[in-house]
């Protein structure tokens, strides 16, 4: 079965009327599936982005008790 689409029909077709609002419709659902798409894509990077700033703080503060933890030991062997 083939679509008919409203570019294909003349202007006095009683279809065309219905059509128009099927094609609408579809274009409408594009539209919104492609900007949920692009959210959910926006959201999970700045979730990545989030997780990257976490591990980061997360090596630094290691960093700093390694250090304190090795000058401690530095100092007891002195």
């Amino acid at each position: 079965m083939r679509i008919t689409r409203t570019c294909e029909l003349d202007i006095d077709d009683p279809r065309l009327p219905e059509l128009q609002e099927l094609e609408h419709a579809e274009h409408v659902w594009m539209a919104f599936s492609q900007r949920q798409k692009q959210y959910k894509q926006r959201k999970a990077n700045q979730q990545d982005k989030s997780s990257r700033k976490e591990l980061s703080e997360h090596i630094d503060m290691n960093a700093k008790d390694i250090t304190r933890k090795v000058k401690a030991a530095m100092r007891l062997n002195a």
